[in-house]
């Protein structure tokens, strides 16, 4: 949920989820302003940082983003540093992989590797922990070879923090950093189809392996007609609110299953109900309350001329509470 208003706030008009179960593979990509390398490293790898495009009044820090032409300045809905936390409870280990667009300018795509096992070791200072960082060339995905470089820095530094510390968690990071180090980003982003920073691309990716495993139990929840994970993901724009203005930002998750066979779409537009569903509905009523508790408003029941309807507050005894 996070990650996807951060996509919001960085202006997408997209964002999309592909789980790839036999692989144990997420990714997450939007098409938004992306960040550029001292984005990185000045906001996203620093915790408590305002959001790239707002600045709150009277502080320090960089000048906010401008939005892309064409488009309306959006209201933050990310929380201040979430997005960033966020990712690491998909899984333990995080690809990054950014491409900045500032005006017309295209910048060089990044690519960051965070073990977030690392930084629950005791006794470890967080400045120890290697967070390796890439500028690849214009228009390109980072290789395998590239993210087995990336890898092989971080297993480096695990190497020289067992020196300081004791710890199970270096055997597990170590035996999680082996299976994101077989990942080929190009091949999920080709598989997948849709969002990429090839050509004049832009945006951010996350990639994640191995993952949760409460993600794929999530995701069985048959119980319900929805699961809790899709209803927390859904709904991110009212467009039910009579003149409410739209907004072009839609989201997408889609399920590959262990077979190889199609994808199943979980939050495609088709999963609910749209403006159109809703003035076809056979009862509506619409309106709202007043300062007093009083609503006031119209019913419409099938086809029949709207009812003005007025509901005063019900009368408590006492003082009201």
């Amino acid at each position: 949920s996070e990650l996807f208003k951060n996509a919001y706030d960085a202006y997408a008009h997209r964002a999309e989820v592909d789980f790839f179960r036999k692989s144990q593979t997420f990714m997450l990509r939007d098409d938004g302003i992306g960040m550029t390398p001292e984005d990185v490293e000045r906001r996203w790898l620093v915790l408590g940082t305002e959001s790239k495009t707002t600045k709150l009044a009277g502080e320090g820090g960089e000048a906010p983003i401008p939005p892309p032409e064409g488009f309306a300045p959006r209201p933050v809905l990310g929380e201040k540093g979430i997005g960033r936390l966020a990712i690491s409870t998909v899984g333990p280990v995080t690809l990054m992989v950014t491409r900045a667009k500032r005006g017309t300018r295209l910048h060089a795509p990044v690519a960051v590797l965070v073990a977030w096992e690392l930084f629950e070791v005791p006794g470890i200072d967080l400045d120890r922990v290697e967070v390796p960082l890439r500028v690849l060339p214009a228009g390109t995905m980072p290789s395998g070879a590239v993210v087995r470089g990336m890898v092989e820095d971080v297993q480096s530094c695990i190497r020289r923090l067992r020196v300081e510390s004791f710890s199970p968690r270096f055997d597990s990071a170590e035996r999680h950093l082996e299976e994101l180090a077989a990942l080929d980003p190009a091949v999920f982003v080709e598989t997948a189809g849709g969002l990429t920073l090839k050509g004049d691309g832009h945006g951010t990716m996350f990639f994640v392996r191995p993952t949760n495993p409460l993600l794929e139990g999530d995701l069985d929840d048959e119980e319900r007609e929805s699961s809790d994970l899709l209803k927390t993901l859904g709904g991110f724009v009212n467009e039910f609110t009579p003149g409410a203005q739209r907004v072009d930002f839609g989201v997408s998750f889609r399920d590959h299953p262990r077979d190889g066979g199609p994808a199943r779409e979980r939050l495609g537009p088709r999963e609910f109900f749209s403006p159109e569903d809703f003035d076809a509905a056979d009862h509506a009523l619409v309106g709202a309350f007043d300062g007093e508790g009083t609503f006031r408003g119209r019913l419409r029941i099938f086809d029949a001329k709207p009812l003005e309807i007025v509901v005063p507050p019900r009368r408590t005894r006492g003082p009201a509470p």
